[in-house]
This record gives structure tokens, C-alpha cells and sequence, in this order.
């Protein structure tokens, strides 16, 4: 579930939205809240928001920041997970997509160097795909485009 909330009040809304549709049992759903308005220490104590709920910075009017979707990410692995993983399941398909797993399906790109290596996620926003498969089939190969 993805809530985008303008505003202090809309905030603190959502979060009280998400954590009741929590603690009415949805236990493996992946919640995500974007927003304007950072919370302060007074505000999260009023709430028991850290419950396995994701933050983000607002997705409305922003597009000038091609990477706004991992903008909180603190590592590269966890910018990975969020573009991968996490994306699935914010879609409701991660038991056929968003992993490579025996019985997925399996879209994936080949990047110039090994992500996973990188240690800054500004080196991580400059990797260069080489390849790009999707339903088995190669849709880009860099090096037919020499």
C-alpha cells in the first residue's frame, strides 16, 4: 500500500491509516508512506509509526528527480531491494516477479559494472545497462548500438 500525503495533517493521517490496516492483520503487506513534511521527535511519539513502514519523499510534482524512488535509500543493496523486491511487493506480484527465484519470472538488466560493489549510491544512479532482458528476450544490447 502506497499513501502520498501533502501536508503535516495528511501526514500524521496516513501513518494512523497504516498502522490500523497493520494492526488489523495485514502483517506481510509492504506499506510505504511519501511525503512533504517531515515528522518530528514529538510528533512520532504520539504514533508507534515504525512499524515496518517504509518513507519516502513525496512522488507528486517531482519530475525533475528521475531517482526520487530510492531518495531514502541508506545503502545501495537497499536501493536495489526498492527498485526491485519492494516494487513487487507494493504491486501485489512479488510471488512471480521482483526476485530472480526458480519459478519467477525473470526481466532483468546487466549493468557496465557489478552494483553490488558500489559503495555510493551516486556511483549507483550513474551505471550504464549493457543488456536488458524481458519475457526471455534481449530488448537492448549496448553492443548493437555501436
Amino acid at each position: 500500500m502506497h499513501i502520498d500525503a501533502i501536508g503535516k495533517d495528511a501526514v500524521i493521517e496516513a501513518v494512523e491509516v497504516l498502522e490500523a490496516t497493520r494492526a488489523a492483520g495485514y502483517k506481510k503487506n509492504s506499506f510505504t508512506i511519501a511525503h512533504d513534511h517531515d515528522l518530528t521527535s514529538e510528533e512520532l511519539a504520539d504514533t508507534t509509526f515504525r512499524q515496518d513502514i517504509k518513507e519516502t519523499v513525496s512522488t507528486l510534482n517531482s519530475l525533475d528527480n528521475d531517482w526520487l524512488c530510492i531518495e531514502n535509500a541508506k545503502s545501495v543493496e537497499e536501493a536495489i531491494e526498492m527498485l526491485t523486491i519492494d516494487a513487487a511487493i507494493q504491486l501485489g506480484i512479488s510471488s512471480r516477479f521482483g526476485s530472480i527465484e526458480k519459478g519467477k519470472h525473470a526481466d532483468f538488466v546487466i549493468f557496465d559494472k557489478n552494483p553490488l560493489e558500489i559503495q555510493d549510491l551516486s556511483d549507483f544512479k550513474k551505471l550504464r545497462s549493457v543488456m536488458t532482458v524481458l519475457d526471455g528476450s534481449i530488448v537492448y544490447d549496448a553492443r548493437e548500438e555501436k
